[in-house]
């Protein structure tokens, strides 16, 4: 069970185990923006706002999963014209594709989670 592994990781006590068990739980049953799909995946310099934009460009989960095939092409191409996403944020893009644990995590949400534009 994934929740009986977080719990055993520092500073994942049975409160805070409790929470996200419960916030897993509802947002499998509902539908999440793609903004804050985005967002909830922690990627440097990748704040609210810049969250948005992304989803603006990308419209819907599967064309943001697609710019993980090849990230060190795919977002520079595809960014590079989107006004206020800057070398910045598409160099913190790059890096969190190239985390197999990352993307791997990524690709697990993905699939638990009801993601609409």
């Amino acid at each position: 069970d994934q929740i009986s592994k977080i719990s055993s990781l520092p500073g994942w006590g049975p409160k805070s185990t409790s929470n996200i068990a419960s916030s897993l739980s509802s947002c499998r049953s509902t539908s999440l923006p793609l903004s804050r799909f985005i967002f909830s995946l922690g990627i440097r310099h990748c704040g609210s706002v810049t969250s948005s934009l992304l989803s603006l460009h990308y419209t819907t989960l599967p064309r943001f999963l697609e710019s993980f095939s090849s990230p060190s092409t795919s977002f520079s191409t595809s960014l590079n014209s989107v006004s206020g996403i800057g070398p910045t944020l598409i160099q913190s893009l790059e890096t969190f594709a190239s985390s197999p644990p990352h993307v791997s995590s990524l690709l697990r949400l993905s699939s638990l989670l009801t993601v609409v534009p």
